[in-house]
């Protein structure tokens, strides 16, 4: 009603100017604020460009016998730039390879990053422990990495070619022929052989031992005797100055330790005179014989002649050979009785 009022009193007051007042409210349902655009899944997303990401495949071993593990590797990798510049990536666990005869006992995950020239170079290793129960060559059928931008968006694929094996007959284990009942009989027989083994060697060395033991001791006899047939040596080569004197020490030698006779800085008749208190006038005179064409050899360069050479070797052989079996401690006494000078 107040509205037909205005309207009609209008050109009546034509020189009034009315002030502009809002339209009135007449009840009608105000018209809602448009509502703010919603934020693009996009702008969420991981910044930067999508990398080029590469993906390889590979066996630790070309040939295996059944039933034996062997490992599948799928390496995926790319260079990320710094600063924003290469987006961060999501990865799905690929699915394991597969193929007809073999399966899958295992998988592991391994990822690294290295610096290299500015970029940052990202490696992730999927890797399957396979195991083959059919024989021949198998096919391993290929791989699919999905990736994406972290965020969202942009998912790709990578594809693995198929890889190559040959599975070969396989091992033969030792529980599979021989029971476990069976296989202990043989550890304790194998225990009980070797034990045995032992007492074996050790029955051996100590027969050794005493076969050692057993072995006849060369005595002072034999040595001396030895001694006089290695000096030959020298009589057959023509130096007869070194025959005498190994001679001479190979006598004295064996009269000082058997008779127990004082040999050094004596003369030769005080040597055979204290042998014959222990032997007799004419053993003694043999070995002065001896000792005097030694001492002749020796100052004077004489020069003796073969049955020379001959009795004074027999002079020596007889002394030791007759002094097998006699009483050395009566000789000893004896020798001991004999005179001496300082």
């Amino acid at each position: 009603m107040a509205a037909m009022i205005l309207l009609w009193a209008g050109p009546s007051l034509g020189q009034t100017r009315m002030p502009q007042l809002p339209p009135p409210n007449l009840g009608q349902p105000a018209e809602p604020s448009p509502a703010p655009a919603s934020v693009p899944a996009a702008a969420a997303a991981a910044p930067g460009e999508m990398p080029a990401v590469t993906i390889s495949a590979r066996l630790d071993q070309t040939e295996v016998h059944a039933r034996d593990p062997f490992r599948c590797t799928i390496t995926v990798s790319w260079d990320k730039k710094p600063a924003g510049q290469t987006a961060e990536l999501d990865f799905d666990f690929p699915d394991p390879p597969r193929s007809e005869g073999i399966r899958v006992t295992g998988n592991s995950f391994k990822a690294s990053a290295v610096a290299d020239q500015g970029a940052v170079h990202v490696v992730r290793e999927y890797t399957y422990e396979l195991a083959a129960d059919k024989e021949g060559k198998l096919s391993i059928g290929a791989t699919a990495v999905v990736f994406r931008r972290r965020g969202g968006g942009d998912e790709q694929k990578l594809m693995t070619h198929p890889l190559e094996i040959t599975v070969l007959k396989p091992r033969l284990r030792l529980t599979e022929v021989i029971s476990p009942h069976r296989a202990k009989l043989i550890i304790v027989g194998a225990l009980v052989l070797a034990v045995a083994g032992l007492v074996l060697i050790v029955v051996r060395d100590r027969k050794k031992k005493a076969e050692v033991i057993s072995e006849p001791i060369e005595t002072l006899e034999d040595r001396c005797l030895r001694q006089l047939k290695d000096n030959e040596t020298h009589r057959i080569a023509g130096h007869y100055a070194e025959y005498f004197l190994g001679l001479a020490a190979v006598l004295k030698g064996y009269l000082r330790e058997r008779y127990q006779i004082r040999t050094q800085g004596q003369t030769t008749d005080k040597i055979a005179d204290a042998l014959k208190q222990a032997a007799d006038q004419e053993t003694a005179d043999a070995v002065r014989n001896t000792l005097h064409l030694c001492d002749r050899v020796k100052f004077a360069g004489a020069q003796p002649g073969p049955a020379e050479m001959d009795r004074a070797y027999e002079a020596a052989r007889s002394l030791i050979e007759r002094s097998r079996g006699m009483d050395f401690g009566e000789l000893s006494r004896a020798a001991c009785q004999a005179p001496t000078s300082n």
